[in-house]
């Protein structure tokens, strides 16, 4: 009889075994055989479970301020001709925005947007096919002008509406969202990982306290 079997098998016993699991040593062999089929696969659910668990705070500290700060009349408001670009990430099997530049006449470069954000995406979209493309827009300097330019309107030269301050309005207010949103998605998740885990260590107590009587 091994040392592990010789312990009761109490809630944290039972987490131990199940993580132990992923072990390559003979103690985690010894885990293996009483945690039964699949042993290895539950160890990494737990493990899952563990990760997002710590991740979600993370994610969410790390993000709540990206799209933060107050917008105009109580910031300047940025208006002026130039181009805007997007410069091309390419990978094998497609070609993604990573980042969008904004060049007023006068010369300044702007950043628009964060390199690599869905939101950067949303705004290519909505300008392609032509890139770079001369371009009337307004914006303003997210978190308190430490931050990138968060366009509110984008027309032509003409005065033609490309992208409506609605449209923007409100892709900026899902965005400031997001952190939020996403640390929330996160923890469902892991309540998945959770339920599954302490499933699987329910019956392994249940496994163990049977071989025991």
């Amino acid at each position: 009889m091994s040392a592990i079997d010789t312990k009761p098998m109490t809630w944290l016993r039972a987490r131990q075994t199940v993580l132990g699991s992923m072990s390559k040593s003979s103690y985690g062999q010894e885990c293996r055989n009483l945690v039964g089929r699949h042993a290895r696969m539950k160890a990494l659910i737990a493990l899952f479970a563990l990760a997002f668990f710590g991740y979600a705070p993370y994610f969410y500290l790390t993000y709540k301020d990206q799209y933060s700060g107050p917008r105009p009349p109580a910031v300047p408001l940025i208006h002026s001709l130039g181009m805007l670009k997007y410069v091309p990430w390419k990978t094998p099997t497609n070609i993604y925005p990573q980042y969008i530049e904004f060049e007023t006449d006068q010369g300044t470069v702007y950043d628009v947007g964060y390199k690599g954000d869905a939101a950067i995406g949303q705004l290519v979209n909505w300008l392609i096919p032509r890139n770079p493309r001369r371009v009337y827009l307004e914006g303003f300097l997210l978190r308190d002008g430490k931050g990138p330019l968060w366009p509110t309107y984008i027309a032509s030269p003409q005065g033609a509406t490309l992208v409506s301050r609605t449209r923007l309005n409100r892709l900026l207010i899902r965005y400031r969202g997001s952190a939020m949103g996403g640390a929330r998605d996160l923890y469902y998740i892991d309540l998945l990982f959770v339920v599954v885990t302490v499933f699987n260590m329910y019956q392994l107590r249940r496994r163990s306290s049977i071989t025991k009587n």
